[in-house]
């Protein structure tokens, strides 16, 4: 939704700064809230996180129990709260678009901020979680949530867009990839989320 918005938002993102592949310290998709269509992405950020917040007791029924598997789906419920929060929106940039702090200066901007801040956190604690959950039991999701964990970490490390990129798709790749494991159905007696990723 963030892609297409911004191929119809371009202009009002330009106007910033904003290009795909140099933000020039614009906070996307986040800004893409505060364009004309900026209604599409707050919902996007509200329904997303209350997908992942559906997601977590799910995900913690099919894990074996373990500490980690709680830690697992506290996080991801932790992520999906950050999500809702961010559906409030950032202001409107009040000196030069290229601070971060000319886009916080009320009470929302700062929730929506905190709320994303969060909801990368626990992304990123759910998916350690469910590699150390899932260990002995469903080796392919352990090893490909490890791998997930690794490329969003260094994604996050790396400047620039193409590293903002790599994180959020490594992260909603992942959070895809599981839940569509647990809608399919799985052979008795085996971990019905391991299967998308091979084991």
């Amino acid at each position: 939704m963030a892609a297409v918005l911004s191929i119809a938002q371009h202009d009002t993102l330009s106007a910033w700064g904003w290009t795909a592949l140099d933000h020039h310290g614009v906070p996307w998709p986040s800004a893409l809230a505060l364009t004309p269509l900026g209604f599409v992405q707050a919902a996007s950020f509200a329904l997303t996180g209350a997908a992942l917040l559906a997601l977590a007791p799910r995900l913690r029924a099919e894990l074996p129990a373990r500490r980690s598997a709680t830690v697992a789906a506290g996080a991801l419920a932790v992520a999906g709260a950050g999500l809702v929060a961010a559906a409030l929106p950032l202001d409107h940039p009040g000196g030069d678009p290229a601070e971060l702090s000319s886009w916080i200066g009320s009470w929302h901007a700062l929730v929506h901020m905190t709320g994303f801040v969060t909801a990368a956190a626990g992304g990123i604690t759910a998916v350690v979680a469910v590699a150390l959950a899932a260990r002995g039991t469903a080796t392919r999701l352990a090893r490909g949530s490890a791998a997930v964990a690794a490329v969003s970490l260094l994604s996050l490390a790396l400047p620039g867009a193409l590293g903002w990129y790599g994180f959020l798709a490594a992260f909603f790749g992942w959070t895809a990839v599981v839940a569509g494991g647990l809608a399919s159905p799985a052979p008795e007696g085996a971990c019905r989320i391991s299967h998308p990723m091979g084991g």
